[in-house]
């Protein structure tokens, strides 16, 4: 696995950090400053990707629920 959604717990997983090549921040909490701050931190600005985030939580939902988006 080479990239993650940010709402999984890297730290409940096997997968170490240095092993996430990018961390897609979505919804309204994605713009609140020090959460945003402690995943810079965590995974390095490099690694960050955002934009449209409340778009893009919508356009999601098909992976997580494809039962219901057939």
């Amino acid at each position: 696995m080479k990239s993650a959604v940010a709402h999984l717990s890297v730290g409940a997983s096997l997968l170490a950090t240095s092993g996430i090549e990018t961390v897609f921040l979505t919804g309204g909490t994605s713009l609140i400053h020090k959460l945003r701050q402690e995943f810079v931190t965590r995974f390095g600005q490099e690694k960050i990707r955002d934009g449209q985030e409340f778009t893009s939580v919508a356009l999601s939902a098909p992976l997580f629920f494809p039962d219901l988006h057939k």
